[in-house]
């Protein structure tokens, strides 16, 4: 596989709306990920006793996945990653796109972007503890570099809409994401 290839198939995941899908796993030259794959999770769910950060008092699921991808483009502007690791905790497409920030940046590299603004949140399963959600993004426009030396690299917006499940009922995570097919 060519690592430029690879490179920035996994910063297009980790900077546009079809970022942290599964799909993102960045075979090729083309940055696009391929069509909803569920990422599953056998992670248990968190024991009274965990916390994932400071969670609001009373959040809801709604509340809690607004805040969620707030915390993810703070991620890829800032590159600190922790927050987002804690609230998506057993989401293996999303710790992917953490450790591609991670990289990106240990590099001297960046991601400048508004990211993800949230249009809609719709339930689309429930079951007990764990919740799917289909959620129509609006993702702005990202500029992004892989290393201090590369080249200014850009992404278009776009307005997918996503798979979320979370998992919880007072403290919340997410647990699979994946891009819902046009």
């Amino acid at each position: 596989m060519r690592r430029g290839g690879y490179v920035a198939a996994v910063v297009a995941c980790a900077a546009v709306a079809a970022g942290a899908l599964t799909g993102c796993e960045g075979g090729g030259g083309d940055p696009t990920p391929s069509p909803s794959q569920s990422a599953s999770s056998s992670a248990p769910p968190p024991s009274p006793s965990e916390s994932t950060s400071a969670s609001p008092q009373a959040e809801t699921a709604e509340e809690f996945i607004r805040r969620w991808v707030e915390v993810r483009n703070e991620m890829q502007n800032t590159g600190d990653t922790k927050e987002y690791r804690m609230l998506s905790r057993g989401c293996g497409p999303c710790l992917d796109v953490a450790d591609r920030v991670d990289e990106v940046y240990q590099a001297g590299g960046f991601i400048r972007t508004d990211g993800w603004s949230v249009l809609s949140v719709k339930e689309v399963r429930n079951q007990p503890r764990v919740a799917t959600y289909h959620v129509k993004v609006d993702n702005a426009p990202t500029e992004y570099k892989e290393s201090s030396g590369g080249a200014l690299k850009s992404i278009e917006p776009g307005r997918p809409t996503l798979e979320v499940t979370i998992r919880g009922s007072r403290v919340f995570r997410v647990v699979e994401l994946a891009q819902v097919p046009d």
